[in-house]
């Protein structure tokens, strides 16, 4: 198996938007590690601004790419407080008098380019497809809810034990906002998400 000594490798984190700031701890977790930290390499404009895969290997052609993942159902929940507290002229499209009526306007908000858009699937994040057909998708995919499993290769590319400590978010017990309808909507609304990646409500 290839590592980082006889192999060096360049690795950047595709920044997925509403998903808990989960790239932050991968972050982390590089800075944790001193040997490892230079091989890491950032670009301001695709953080801030929440740039895709084709995007960031635009940037870093020969980059390892990262990316992690949430939860749908949960993600919703963080979406509904992070726009509650964002809200402004152009998110009054979204209804954040309640949860329930936060989902329920989903299917009728206002479809924009931002990266705010809650109706963005989270793959649009981590693959590409090209003309041809074929997919391209991120080196190592993350989901939150196994991300000491799913970091793992990481880890033994590097050769470290410390491993990615991610923290215990109230939106991960997101199943009691949910009531039928609102849980329906959400399986609707991203299930190409819940069938790449394997979530379940």
């Amino acid at each position: 198996m290839s590592d980082y000594l006889t192999t060096p490798a360049q690795f950047a984190i595709v920044p997925i938007p509403l998903n808990a700031n989960l790239n932050t701890y991968v972050l982390n977790w590089f800075y944790a590690n001193p040997e490892i930290s230079p091989s890491l390499v950032r670009h301001y404009t695709a953080e801030t601004q929440y740039k895709s895969f084709v995007d960031t290997k635009t940037i870093f052609p020969t980059a390892k790419t990262i990316a992690v993942v949430i939860n749908p159902w949960a993600r919703m929940v963080r979406a509904y407080f992070t726009i509650s507290a964002l809200m402004n002229e152009s998110l009054a499209h979204y209804n954040v008098s309640s949860f329930e009526a936060f989902v329920t306007s989903l299917p009728s908000s206002i479809n924009t380019p931002h990266w705010f858009n809650v109706r963005h699937p989270q793959h649009l994040w981590t693959e590409s497809t090209g003309f041809d057909g074929t997919v391209s998708r991120v080196d190592y995919l993350i989901k939150a809810e196994s991300a000491t499993q799913d970091f793992a290769p990481v880890q033994q590319f590097f050769k470290s034990s410390i491993p990615l400590a991610l923290p215990t978010f109230p939106e991960m017990s997101y199943q009691s906002y949910y009531n039928d309808t609102t849980k329906a909507l959400v399986a609707s609304i991203y299930s190409e998400d819940i069938d790449r990646f394997g979530y379940t409500f």
